[in-house]
């Protein structure tokens, strides 16, 4: 795979900065700080920061098979996020589904939101073909995920079950439990959704990669998710199984360590959860306003550094 010229193509944004072999290409030395984390955060770098212990990328059995799943704080605080990935969504797409890339026969990604919205499956933590309630996308798998089999249509189903509508709230997101139902591993405490809204798309044997936006804290103790940075670890743990051709890679573009004056307070409590996994890294989401296809990059550099 290289330095990923095929994607620098795609984004046309002339990134320098070298191979993505390993986790350290994010950074060395350094802590996050006042987060409590005890992990490690990289200087600022043209792919976001890295937490946690991760020192080598490797190779996995699961190169060949990618889920992706994208959890979305969906409050109108997140606005401009939202506008963000539904704009960039195709390059994303035409990354994944470049013919030499070892996932690009067998790839599935699916959305979650973090408020629920009117419509089947439209709940916290369940996929959805029909993410407005009003107009079904058109999956060739039958289920709430692009995948392959979409061919040619994988972009505009990409685009279709991105378009998730926004929820004016003030309730802080309930993000660590999107993201575990909608990994089929719920927290301790939360009663699961309905197993048949993501039926199909995990998969025992794959890199499960998450992508998390949100624009605000998840405070956990039952206030949004339950419990907490260790309990959200542990849930999501048991998806970190090389040895039987598993890995779980995290991705996160939430207010960081030291976001600009005027942005979002620093997420204290994702960042830290980020830090307990072994394969985990940030960008700020205060970025998405001036870097727009800068989430694109990273998010895909972070997955394509487990595979040579």
């Amino acid at each position: 795979m290289g330095c990923l010229p095929r994607l620098a193509a795609v984004l046309a944004l002339g990134l320098a900065g070298g191979c993505a072999d390993t986790w350290d290409r994010f950074g060395e030395g350094g802590t996050v700080g006042a987060s409590g984390s005890g992990g490690t955060s990289g200087g600022a770098g043209a792919s976001g920061t890295t937490l946690g212990g991760a020192t080598d990328g490797g190779v996995v059995d699961a190169c060949g098979a990618l889920d992706l799943l994208f959890v979305v704080d969906n409050s109108t605080a997140n606005e401009v996020a939202l506008a963000n990935i539904a704009a960039n969504i195709g390059i994303l797409a035409d990354y994944l589904r470049d013919a030499d890339e070892p996932w690009s026969e067998d790839v599935h990604v699916g959305f979650v939101r973090t408020h629920p919205t009117p419509g089947p499956c439209n709940g916290v933590g369940t996929l959805s073909a029909d993410p407005t309630g009003s107009q079904p996308c058109a999956t060739a798998s039958g289920g709430a995920y692009a995948s392959a089999a979409d061919g040619a249509d994988f972009g505009d189903v990409l685009t279709c079950l991105a378009d998730i509508p926004l929820v004016d709230v003030a309730d802080p997101p309930p993000v660590a439990m999107a993201a575990a139902r909608g990994l089929g591993r719920p927290l301790p405490g939360d009663p699961a959704p309905d197993a048949g809204c993501n039926a199909g798309f995990l998969r025992e044997q794959a890199i499960h990669a998450v992508v998390i936006v949100a624009a605000a804290d998840d405070p956990g103790n039952g206030i949004a998710s339950p419990g907490g940075p260790e309990d959200w670890a542990a849930a999501l743990s048991v998806l970190a199984d090389p040895a039987a051709g598993s890995e779980l890679v995290l991705y996160g573009v939430v207010p960081d360590p030291d976001p600009p004056p005027g942005c979002a307070p620093r997420a204290d409590n994702l960042l830290s959860w980020f830090a307990l996994h072994e394969r985990a890294s940030v960008s700020d989401w205060c970025r998405l306003q001036t870097s727009p296809t800068q989430w694109v990059f990273d998010a895909a550099t972070n997955v394509a550094s487990l595979c040579p």
